[in-house]
């Protein structure tokens, strides 16, 4: 006999013998696959039947929508589960169903260590974003500007990135020594005395 408390199946021990996560039971000790890109999801798409059904899969947040439009589904009738084998590849509206989805912030990219890395995440991975986000940041010249530059990305990545702006910049001038130099006009050490790490 078990007892559903919250997110936790207990027995009558007390003892944890599952897990609820978006109303989908999982093992409290299981195996979550970490889809860090593209051909992640692809390989989980593809062998979604081999997992258990309640899984936990772990996403970065700020890609959700790159990855699950990244799921190459070759077969017409894919959204059919009593014709598929262990290896016939999920639609996502079938992954969705058969599987929870964890979403997290990779920590080590908001450490002020990966600044470029931080802006393409904040963007969604999304190349073309990217792109016009360092296009626009090329054009700062005062730094009355650079909240405006900010705004073009989600409000929970603005203050990591506005901390680390200056090295963001700098790296962005790589290929041009005169931005290089107003960048340096721009910021000196002063600006990072009181800066805070984790």
């Amino acid at each position: 006999m078990t007892e559903r408390q919250g997110f936790l199946e207990l027995d009558t021990k007390r003892k944890v013998v599952g897990l609820y996560i978006n109303d989908k039971k999982t093992f409290n000790y299981t195996f979550s696959p970490e889809v860090k890109w593209t051909d992640d999801m692809q390989v989980v798409s593809q062998y979604g039947l081999v997992l258990d059904e309640g899984t936990p899969i772990m996403v970065r947040s700020n890609y959700w929508d790159t990855l699950i439009d990244s799921i190459n589904i070759p077969r017409a009738n894919n959204n059919n589960l009593k014709s598929k084998t262990k290896f016939s590849i999920l639609s996502p509206e079938v992954l969705i169903d058969r599987h929870s989805f964890l979403f997290y912030e990779p920590p080590e990219l908001l450490n002020y260590e990966y600044h470029v890395s931080l802006v393409n995440q904040a963007l969604g991975g999304n190349a073309e974003s990217s792109k016009n986000f360092k296009n626009e940041a090329k054009k700062i010249n005062d730094k009355d500007k650079i909240p405006k530059l900010l705004k073009n990305l989600p409000d929970f990545y603005q203050p990591f990135i506005e901390k680390q702006i200056h090295k963001i910049l700098k790296y962005y001038s790589n290929d041009d020594d005169d931005f290089k130099l107003l960048v340096d006009k721009l910021y000196d050490e002063n600006d990072f005395k009181n800066r805070v790490d984790f």
